[in-house]
C-alpha cells in the first residue's frame, strides 16, 4: 500500500539521515524515494545534503510522464525509481546508496547472495554504464524484469503485427535451461490470430488448445491507444486463455486496466511522436493530407 504524501516525506527524510549516520551515503550522493500512488512518488532533490534536508524540500514526481512539481530539480536517477515502482507494485520505498561492500561486488560484476529476509535471497548486479543516463535506467530495468523469467509461467505467445520471428526468439530465451527459470525445458507455443471482416481476432480449431487453460503473453510491435490490447485480451479470454502480460517493441503506455506493458522503446526514444483520436487529428483539421499508411507489412502511399 502506498503512503500518504505526508508519510512519504517523513520516511524519506528519516531514511536519508539514517543512511548518512550509518556511512551508507556521503555528502549529497545517493537518493531516496517513497511511493504515494500507483505512479507517483516523492524523491530527494538533486545536490542537497541529507543532514539539512527538510520534508518540504522533497520533490513529487510522476513516474509515467517524468513531470515533477516545485522549483527544485529531483534526483537525476528518478527514472530508476520510476521503473522499480512500475515493475514491482509491492515496493513502496527505493533507496540508492554507495556502501563499500555493494560497490566492491558491483565492480566485480557479481550479485549479492544473502539470507537477509528483506533482500529476497539475491541482489542482482546490472552492467556498468555511466550514471544519470538512459542506458543505466534500461540496464536496471532489464535486471528488474528478470523477475518475470523466474516467476511468470508462459505457455503461449500470441504474436500480433507480424512479430512471429520476435516471438520465436522470445520463446527460446524463456526456455533456456537454467536453475532459476521456471520456463526452462518447457514448450512454448508461438501462434498468431486471423481477422474476420469486422477486424475481430479469431483462432482456428487446431490452435484453440494452445490457448484454453494456457498462460498467454501477448506480443505486439507497437502500442498506441490500447484498443488492440483490449481486443486481444478479450479474444484470449474467450478461448479460455489466461493473460499474463503484454510485451511490445514500442509502447506509449506502461499499463492498461491493471495489465503491465513491457516495452523496449517509449515516446522518450522517439521525439515528436504523437497519437490522436481520428476526430482530434490536427492534420485533418488543418486540411493537411497524409502521405502514407503504415502497418507491420510496410507502407502504402496515399
Amino acid at each position: 500500500m502506498a503512503y500518504t504524501e505526508a508519510e512519504a516525506r517523513r520516511i524519506v527524510v528519516e531514511a536519508g539521515r539514517k543512511l548518512l549516520a550509518e556511512g551508507l551515503v556521503a555528502r549529497t550522493w545517493g537518493n531516496v524515494s517513497a511511493r504515494v500512488s500507483e505512479s507517483r512518488f516523492v524523491i530527494t532533490p538533486s545536490g542537497m545534503a541529507y543532514d539539512t534536508m527538510t520534508e518540504e524540500q522533497l520533490v513529487p514526481v510522476d513516474g509515467l510522464s517524468d513531470a515533477w512539481q516545485g522549483s527544485r530539480k529531483p534526483s537525476s536517477e528518478r527514472g530508476i525509481h520510476a521503473d522499480a515502482y512500475r515493475l514491482h507494485r509491492d515496493v513502496n520505498v527505493v533507496i540508492h546508496t554507495h556502501q563499500d561492500m555493494a560497490s566492491v561486488c558491483s565492480t566485480a560484476g557479481r550479485p549479492i547472495v544473502t539470507d537477509h529476509p528483506l533482500l529476497g535471497g539475491r541482489v542482482p548486479c546490472a552492467g556498468y554504464v555511466l550514471p544519470s543516463t538512459d542506458k543505466l535506467r534500461r540496464a536496471v530495468a532489464r535486471e528488474l524484469a528478470q523477475k518475470y523469467v523466474t516467476s511468470t509461467v508462459i505457455d503461449t505467445i500470441v504474436c500480433l503485427d507480424g512479430t512471429q520471428v520476435i516471438g520465436a526468439c522470445l520463446a527460446r530465451e524463456l526456455t533456456k535451461s537454467g536453475l532459476a527459470s521456471i520456463n526452462a525445458h518447457q514448450s512454448i507455443y508461438v501462434i498468431r490470430p486471423e481477422y474476420n471482416s469486422n477486424s475481430q481476432l479469431l483462432f482456428r480449431d487446431n490452435l484453440q488448445p494452445m490457448l484454453n487453460g494456457k498462460h498467454v503473453l501477448i506480443l505486439m510491435a507497437s502500442v498506441a491507444t490500447g484498443k488492440t490490447i483490449n481486443k486481444s485480451v478479450e479474444c484470449v479470454q474467450y478461448y479460455g486463455g489466461i493473460v499474463q502480460g503484454v510485451a511490445a517493441v514500442y509502447s506509449t503506455m506502461k499499463s492498461i486496466d491493471g495489465l503491465d506493458i513491457q516495452s523496449i522503446f517509449s515516446p522518450d526514444d522517439l521525439p515528436g511522436y504523437a497519437s490522436y483520436e481520428f476526430k482530434d487529428c490536427p492534420y485533418c483539421k488543418q486540411g493537411i493530407k497524409l502521405d502514407a499508411l503504415v502497418n507491420s507489412f510496410g507502407y502504402s502511399k496515399l
